[in-house]
């Protein structure tokens, strides 16, 4: 809407530019694993595309990327780099190993062979035996095309995955592998092929601590055995996997401010005057450290602390020595010399096409398996619809005698074609549903176009042909169409083509479009156009000549008149001659019925029509592949900031500090001075690597650091060099050269480069100098080339880039380069926004957690005493009364009682999906944790977990990935819908009230599901409204939403519209704050948290954390699962509930300070390593508490905990919390709901109105399609609304409005079901946490859908009315409207009932379009009532299609004087509608009438499926 404004000039364009890359030039050597690291919105993923070549092109660039010193023209870069997404898109009915052996098979072996051969002469030269199981490991490793890889069983277990290999992928809606598998699973598929630099992008969120650090050890082993070039961006690293890496690289606000050794950035800092403050870790610190909130804590400089800006860092590491010899490796040019021919890929696909294609068929023929249900489900559509549409023309009610009898067969035919057309409209949503994993693919040279696209086209050949066959059998002959086996067959293979013919239309329609909802507006506005025009509906002689040219455009034009002469053709047709005026002597009765309706009489039409939709089946694929290859994935359009958030970012870069309260403290000029020429000098940060005290400015460093002096060589942008040394040196027994990799420790160099004795090795290095100058682990090469990833021997990939700056939608400015974007002022994008008004919170929250108390609490917790250990201060909910809790606390300023929770012997079981039941019956599987419950097959997930959760205290539920923790959380929250579970759940020592639990507890799932039209602060408003008492005024709310807000840091952001996850909208970490926000603002009393803090930053990290502290801290009773805690976040914790895989309790109790607590009770066992100082607690007990680990020292820790004297303990301790206390009631609601059942519908009416206003895609491409339509309708029947002067005219009026009318209302109908299940999954959420109930919110969304419906119809009818020129009357032209606006609205209802009824938006389509169907055979055109048959007369006076037209009809010309031509006899137009159609004037109040009553049963039918169905298992 604000584009469109602006374009109309309505409203000013606000654009500002915004820098996203400043200057980043570098070297990624080979055989150095580099670790990139940064706050959200400093440029990481910018950077890794840039370097990966995936950039946007709407982006503007200075600089350049090289590799090897070649630049991207001159080699290919998707075959040489692979690029890890931070999405995880796949297709999800693929299993983890059928996906990892497409990747292996496409992506093919490199130079893996060329390499073998070279290696077996060179062992023939020498006379060398080689490993017979070595070299058949190599050998199966170079073999191209293979269906299955065995890079992918190395993979499996390199990454952990063998235990889900045969489970299926999938996705939000479909149950597949877990979330950090699927993570995993991306990498994989990258990993899979030869590529020589690997580029990932946060490559472990969603993996636990242990798991994540194995899965880095083995990328680190990978880059030091094969001199791979790799450059990691990781968000919440631990130090022992932040320790595994050799580089890192720091980004802040676009800037590089260090990039270098790992034990070089330290000693950077501390030069700065910073250090690492306590309980911080490195990775933390870098993160934080430029900060303006967090700076402060690091400082230990001798003058008081002042915030030193990015760019201030940025120049600090150019002058610094690392800095230095970095810009001067970059100043030399690269010696092309060095650099081996294989090192740089210069084939496009690394397959030949029709290798490519063979593995793409092979994937779609499991796809097409796998999507079987589809395709069973649409064939079944179509005997249905043929069945009952023989049943309808049954050849006893059909003869060959005269022109009535010619032209109700031809409404058949008619028919016929309708159906074959909408059939192929399932194919929009699962084209686009694909499309994301093949921009993918295709963006790294997976397969062309091509080859993706054609699989699909052939394995829809015979569904088409079986959807031909069947339709033909069932009505041919039932309905009395000519017995002839040549009209036969040719009927056969125009509808097999026909049906070709919609799904490759709709297929392109989809590929064009790549948004659903735009897709099936385009699609079903093509398809109205398309019958209307195809020559039945209108006659051809009628059309305005300005629309013939579309006739002969149309290939449903040449169906219609084909399978019309096939038929009327036919010599029984041919027999017969016309004896009625109009008609010349002679002419048969099959031409006069084809000549009364426009069409030819010529035979040669039916093989001309199967020729022209064969010629239109190839224009589409080509044009499907055209689409496919050239238009990439929609783009997210300008970043978007709101005016406050782009100055402190552009301010904080810059060292001037925004104070937020006084607006007026920031002045436009003075940022744009600031910016651009800065006027005020630069304090430096200290006087060490060369920079003295005096003031300088930016433009000053630049000339520095780029060296302008001399003619010295200059290249901007990185640079990525694959060194690879021709001459070989000294060899092992292998003929091999030898291997420095001894020489290593942990990536380091070895002693001797550490005292400082430069190690010469030109066999190793080929004379490769480290970027660094310093002395550095050399560039190793392998034993032996045989690895996973196929890398040829020796490769050396060094990655360079300089003074690389990107620029988005303006010109490149002179002075510099610079990343700008489009900015709107008044939207957001970055989430590194610090908020003054929690800084307040944060140096008492430390000094808390500094202040460590070991005592004996004494709790009188419902009357119990009960003695614990603990090392901080907890809450004593005896003492609590309904007062406002913690009224100091930030943000918790409305009252709420403290709650206990006990949980004792909680065992879950979940059924597995079909494939493994499959495997477990037939005995190839054998998992452990198999139970059988009746006939069926359930895996247990818990096992007999107990616990507690008390106020005050906050708990970590942790375990490694599958141990079950989001299980037991759903659990106790009360959150599941699938399998079973038993237990005892008590609050305050009563039974679990589940059907009231949600009011007084809060849930933040590990999905962040929000509406995605809604802008934050209505996110949160709906929340509080819905949830919070209604004793609290709207003036209480929304200062308590405000105070939320400020806490989770979202007050900056509070007017940007929330999006769609991975696509638009707020970041990850936006979303993550967003989710325990909605959760605050509903004030429980206990709270639980799945990984809050999976998909963040270290610093966004600590932020969640503190916020959760800070709530805690009121009495609440908080628990939160957490994947890869830092020692920071893992020690904020008060008590630790572990488990282990299978759902078994391994630990329960205090963590102590610095977790001594947790040390203590393992370290009992004597075999147990103990924990090292500076190793991460949470990587410790992962490690120690694995399987490999039990195995090795022969225990299980669950059985050791339940025999330990903790665990007796534990188990008093549930036991006295689960009595009540004497005289105590159950926590008891009079309803589920705090708003009344007209409370929670005025509540969502005023969501969905505003989600409805921020829907530009929906609404704005229904009222253009419904301005279209019109502007179509009118043009074609431009003033012949009253044209009644013959039958002919007549039977085209009637033709048209049901064309249109009918079709804009299965328009309404399929375009609202896109949205509907985007917002399915947020009602599931909120419906869950008792926001409401089904009803009011359904009908709150179907009020808001009459407004804009109201409007459409308004809209349509003005414009249509008037361009026709139907009846001048006022009764007329409102009787027109009401009905446009009931039909409207039941289609539009009954699209919503197909969606709440099923899965997915494919069977929502299916059978959608069946009762569109069935519904306009009855409608009254395509056969009259008086000709339908007795047994089907009942469903045409329920139909309401059929109500549609006859009110239509009847009101434009019933109780006319006007006469009618019928083939030379002039009748009046009454009689004559009352004869041939049966259309009366007083029955109009009944067409109101079953019109209104369809609308409410669609409206009602759909809230009771909403209610009571659920297809989001949990």
């Amino acid at each position: 809407m604000q584009e469109f404004a602006q374009l109309v000039k309505l409203k000013k364009k606000s654009t500002r530019r915004f820098t996203m890359l400043k200057d980043a030039s570098g070297i990624i050597p080979p055989g150095r694993i580099c670790l990139l690291l940064g706050p959200p919105g400093s440029g990481k993923s910018t950077l890794l595309k840039d370097l990966a070549g995936e950039l946007s092109s709407d982006l503007k660039v200075q600089g350049a990327v090289t590799y090897n010193g070649q630049s991207f023209d001159t080699f290919q870069v998707p075959q040489t780099a692979a690029y890890v997404p931070q999405t995880d898109n796949h297709m999800a009915q693929l299993t983890v190993r059928e996906t990892f052996d497409f990747g292996a098979r496409v992506q093919g072996t490199g130079t893996q062979s060329d390499d073998l051969a070279q290696l077996r002469q060179h062992d023939s030269e020498v006379a060398m035996e080689a490993d017979q199981h070595l070299d058949a490991f190599m050998q199966a490793q170079a073999m191209r095309g293979k269906k299955n890889s065995i890079n992918t069983e190395f993979l499996l277990h390199l990454l952990g995955l063998g235990p889900c290999a045969d489970t299926i992928v999938g996705n939000v809606m479909i149950r597949g592998v877990s979330g950090g598998q699927r993570k995993r699973v991306t990498t994989g598929e990258m990993m899979a092929g030869p590529k020589r630099v690997f580029l990932a992008d946060e490559i472990t969120s969603g993996l636990d601590s242990a798991t994540a650090y194995k899965e880095i050890k083995a990328l680190r082993d990978m880059v030091h055995t094969l001199n791979a070039t790799m450059l990691i961006s990781l968000l919440q690293p631990t130090p022992e996997i932040y320790n595994l890496f050799d580089d890192v690289l720091v980004l802040s606000e676009g800037h590089v401010i260090f990039h270098g050794p790992r034990e070089d950035v330290m000693p950077f800092f501390n030069q700065q005057g910073f250090q690492l403050a306590h309980s911080k870790d490195p990775p933390t610190f870098l993160q934080e450290v430029t900060s303006r909130k967090d700076q402060q804590q690091f400082w230990a400089g001798r003058d008081p602390w002042e915030f030193v800006p990015v760019d201030r860092f940025a120049q600090a590491f150019q002058l610094s020595s690392t800095g230095v010899a970095s810009a001067s490796a970059l100043a030399t040019p690269y010696d092309a010399s060095r650099s081996h021919p294989n090192a740089l890929a210069h084939k496009k696909h690394a397959l030949s096409g029709i290798k490519a294609f063979k593995a793409c068929f092979r994937r779609e023929w499991i796809l097409t398996k796998r999507h079987l249900s589809v395709y069973k489900l649409r064939t079944a559509q179509v005997a249905f619809v043929a069945v009952v549409a023989a049943t309808v023309y049954l050849r006893t009610h059909i003869h060959d005698h005269t022109l009535q009898d010619g032209t109700l067969l031809s409404g058949f035919l008619f028919y016929t074609i309708l159906v074959m057309m909408f059939n192929g409209i399932t194919e929009l949503a699962l084209t686009i549903e694909r499309l994301p994993v093949f921009y993918r693919h295709y963006k790294n040279q997976f397969y062309p176009a091509w080859a993706f696209v054609l699989p699909a086209t052939i394995l829809r050949i015979p569904f088409s042909l079986m959807e031909a066959v069947l339709w033909s059998v069932l009505t041919y002959f039932e309905v009395g169409l000519t017995a002839d086996p040549g009209r036969f067959f040719a009927y056969l293979c125009l509808l097999f083509l026909m049906h070709q013919f919609s799904v490759s239309f709709f297929r392109l329609i989809g590929a064009i479009c790549r948004n659903v909802v735009v897709a099936f507006g385009t699609g079903s506005l093509a398809l109205i156009t398309i019958l209307m025009l195809g020559g039945f509906a209108i006659s051809y002689n009628t059309i305005h000549w300005g629309w013939r040219w579309f006739c002969w455009a149309n290939p449903v034009f040449y169906a219609q008149r084909a399978i019309i002469v096939n038929e009327f053709s036919a010599p029984r047709w041919q027999s017969q001659l016309v004896d009625l005026p109009g008609f010349s002597a002679g002419t048969s009765l099959g031409d006069g019925i084809m000549e009364s309706r426009g069409f030819a009489t010529h035979r040669w039409w039916t093989w001309l029509g199967m020729g022209a939709l064969g010629a239109a089946i190839l224009i589409c694929q080509l044009g499907i592949i055209l689409a496919h290859a050239f238009l990439g994935p929609l783009g997210n359009g300008p970043v978007r900031m709101s005016d406050q958030a782009l100055e402190e970012r552009e301010l904080a870069c810059h060292g001037v500090v925004s104070t937020r309260h006084s607006p007026s403290a920031i002045k436009p000029s003075m940022l744009h001075a600031d910016l651009q020429t800065p006027s005020t000098p630069v304090k430096p940060i200290s006087a060490a690597d060369g920079m003295n005290d005096s003031a300088f400015e930016p433009s000053q460093t630049a000339a520095a650091i780029n060296g302008s002096q001399g003619a010295a060589p200059h290249a901007d942008g990185f640079v990525i060099r694959s060194d690879i040394p021709i001459e070989t040196g000294a060899a092992d027994q292998w003929g091999l050269p030898v291997s420095n990799a001894h020489g290593l420790q942990n990536g380091y160099a070895h002693p001797a480069s550490q005292t400082g004795h430069r190690v010469h090795d030109h066999t190793l290095h080929g004379g490769y100098e480290h970027p660094y100058g310093r002395d550095s682990p050399p560039m190793q090469q392998t034993g032996h080339p045989a690895s996973s990833q196929g890398l040829p021997h020796g490769q050396e990939f060094p990655v360079s880039l300089e003074g690389h700056s990107k620029e988005h939608g303006l010109p490149v400015s002179q002075g510099g380069g610079v990343l700008v974007g489009g900015l709107h002022p008044d939207q957001h994008l970055m989430s590194s926004i610090t908020i003054s008004a929690l800084m307040a919170t944060a140096p008492d929250m430390e000094k808390e957690r500094d202040q460590t108390v070991t005592s004996q609490l004494q709790t009188s917790m419902m009357g119990s005493q009960i003695e614990l250990l603990k090392t901080k201060p907890a809450y004593h909910p005896a003492e609590a009364k309904p007062e406002p809790a913690a009224s100091g606390a930030v943000g918790m300023v409305l009252p709420f009682t403290p709650a206990v929770m006990t949980f004792k012997d909680i065992n879950y079981y979940a059924d597995p999906p079909p494939m493994i039941v499959k495997k477990i019956k037939s005995g190839k599987l054998k998992p452990p944790n198999v139970v059988e419950h009746g006939k069926k097959v359930q895996m247990q997930l818990l096992a007999g977990v107990s616990g507690a959760f008390r106020p005050g205290i906050l708990t970590c539920l942790f375990g490694v990935s599958g141990a079950g923790k989001t299980t037991l959380l759903d659990v106790l929250a009360c959150r599941k819908t699938g399998g079973r579970w038993d237990g005892d759940v008590r609050v305050d020592g009563h039974p679990q009230q589940k059907e009231t639990f949600a009011r007084i507890s809060g849930y933040a799932q590990q999905f962040d599901i929000h509406s995605p039209q809604a802008t934050v602060r209505e996110a949160l408003l709906f929340s509080a409204r819905c949830r919070l008492s209604k004793e609290h005024n709207n003036a209480t709310v929304l200062k308590f939403v405000e105070e939320i807000e400020r806490l989770v840091e979202l007050d900056v952001i509070k007017d940007a519209v929330v999006g769609l996850t991975g696509i638009s909208g707020l970041s990850t970490e936006q979303r993550k704050r967003l989710t325990i926000a909605v959760e605050l603002v509903a004030n429980p009393a206990i709270v639980f948290m799945d990984e809050p803090t999976t998909g963040l930053d270290a610093r966004a990290a600590a932020v969640v954390m503190r916020t959760i502290r800070n709530v805690v801290n009121t009495g609440r009773t908080m628990v939160a699962t957490i994947h890869q805690p830092s020692i920071d976040i893992f020690e904020s914790f008060d008590e630790l509930l572990l488990l282990m895989r299978g759902g078994r309790t391994i630990y329960w109790g205090p963590l102590g300070r610095q977790a001594t607590k947790l040390f203590e009770h393992f370290e009992l066992n004597p075999k147990v390593p103990k924990h090292t100082p500076g190793i991460n607690p949470a990587t410790w007990v992962l490690t120690t508490t694995s399987l490999g680990m039990m195995k090795k020292l022969g225990t299980n820790y669950a059985i050791a905990y339940a025999k330990s004297s903790l665990n007796r303990q534990n188990m008093e301790l549930i036991e006295n919390l689960s009595q009540p206390k004497e005289g105590s009631a159950p926590v008891h609601f009079a309803s589920r709901h705090s708003l009344s059942t007209w409370g929670q519908y005025r509540t969502c009416f005023h969501k969905f109105l505003q989600t409805n206003w921020h829907n530009p895609n929906y609404n704005g491409t229904r009222y253009a399609i419904t301005i279209t339509v019109a502007l179509v309708f009118g043009t074609v029947f431009w003033k012949d609304g009253q044209n009644t002067s013959s039958a002919a005219n007549l039977f085209n009026s009637v033709g048209a409005v049901y064309v249109t009318v009918l079709n804009l209302g299965v328009i309404n109908s399929i375009s609202v079901q896109p949205g509907l299940v985007a917002e399915r999954f947020v009602f599931y959420r909120e419906h869950r946490a008792g926001y409401y109930s089904a009803l009011p919110w359904y009908l709150a969304n179907a009020s808001v859908q009459f407004i804009f419906i109201l409007a459409q119809a308004i809209l349509y009818v003005c414009i249509v009315y008037f361009m026709a020129g139907f009846k001048k009357d006022v009764e007329a032209f409102f009787w027109f409207l009401l009905f446009m606006l009931l039909t409207l609205l039941y289609f539009t209802f009954y699209g919503s009932l197909c969606v709440f009824v099923t899965a997915n938006v494919r069977h929502a389509n299916i059978l959608g379009s069946t009762f569109y169907t069935i519904f306009n055979l009855f409608a009254g055109f395509a056969i009259a009532p008086p000709s339908i048959p007795g047994w089907w007369i009942w469903f045409y006076w329920i139909n309401p299609n059929a109500h549609t037209v006859y009110g239509l009809i009847s009101t434009q010309f019933l109780q006319s004087d006007a006469s009618v031509d019928v083939y030379g006899e002039r009748v009046t137009l009454t009689a004559y509608i009352q004869n041939r159609f049966g259309f009366h004037h007083n029955l109009i109040g009944y067409n109101v009438l079953v019109l209104c009553g369809w609308t409410a049963i669609f409206l009602f039918a759909g809230a009771l499926a909403l209610r009571k169905l659920n297809f989001m298992k949990l």
